[in-house]
């Protein structure tokens, strides 16, 4: 048969092939030659693919992000305790950004409403002062003051930079759950979209006929390179580098329209091809 709509040989007694596993069909995505097994992949294995996939790049990029921020909080971050109810800090911290303003220093016993106050009157937003005995917060004018005493008592020790690191940590484990569920869908999204790219250089350039199950298929294994590429690049690179959103799509396209050129035929492979 010379549509390419029709896999089985005439005589029908062909076995379909066994399709690739998980990590196979990984290596295949990079093989334009090999499509021609990836369309075999079932639904299941398919989107456990995807996954497998979005979390090995979602876990790759957090644990060197938390490798690079503890480097970074270790060396920025002041060594600050709470001893015996009082502050002890090795050297000064400021920051004064726009309408927030945050102080710590253990040069000074306590700090007063009215110092707060003072730099709310000079348009600040929002102010942090830590004094050697208390904490004063004003945010939009609410005040709030906390005495070191009355939460840690004598004869106790609190190391504010392992606690900050611990709330850190957890908010960055949340994020990545966020990150990686919206980058599964992301990329089964884009892998719809790119189908419309696949039915136009079917028709206009290859003639092929596919079926909308197949081209989903090849669709999802040909973003497999720029995407494992980038992750790559975002992960593993000193600067943080990123390849721009347009650059990451014409790629894809172009890898798409190669895997439509050197895919073989029917008559160019002994494979027997069943549609999906």
């Amino acid at each position: 048969m010379d549509n390419w709509d029709h896999y089985s040989y005439q005589n029908n007694a062909q076995t379909a092939p066994e399709p690739p596993g998980i990590f196979q069909a990984f290596l295949y995505a990079f093989m334009p030659a090999k499509y021609d097994c990836l369309i075999h992949v079932r639904t299941g294995s398919l989107i456990g693919f995807v996954f497998l996939l979005i979390l090995a790049a979602t876990l790759l990029q957090m644990l060197v992000f938390g490798f690079r921020f503890r480097g970074e909080f270790e060396e920025e971050f002041p060594d600050i305790r709470i001893r015996d109810g009082r502050l002890c800090a090795d050297e000064d911290y400021i920051l004064d950004e726009g309408s927030s303003f945050s102080y710590v220093t253990d040069k000074v016993d306590s700090f007063s409403r009215e110092d707060a106050e003072e730099l709310a009157d000079a348009g600040y937003n929002r102010i942090l002062l830590v004094g050697r005995d208390n904490v004063i917060v004003m945010r939009s004018r609410q005040y709030r003051e906390i005495y070191f005493a009355d939460v840690v008592g004598y004869g106790e020790e609190f190391i504010v930079k392992d606690a900050l690191a611990g709330i850190l940590y957890i908010a960055v484990f949340f994020t990545a759950i966020v990150f990686y569920v919206c980058g599964v869908c992301w990329y089964f999204l884009c892998s719809a979209i790119l189908i419309v790219a696949g039915l136009i250089a079917e028709q206009m350039f290859f003639k092929r006929d596919f079926r909308v199950g197949q081209l989903f298929r090849i669709a999802v294994y040909s973003k497999v390179p720029v995407y494992a590429v980038s992750a790559l690049l975002m992960a593993c690179s000193s600067w943080h580098y990123e390849i721009p959103g347009f650059f990451k799509a014409a790629f894809t396209v172009l890898y798409l329209i190669a895997v439509f050129r050197f895919m073989p035929r029917p008559k160019e492979s002994p494979i027997n091809r069943y549609t999906l």
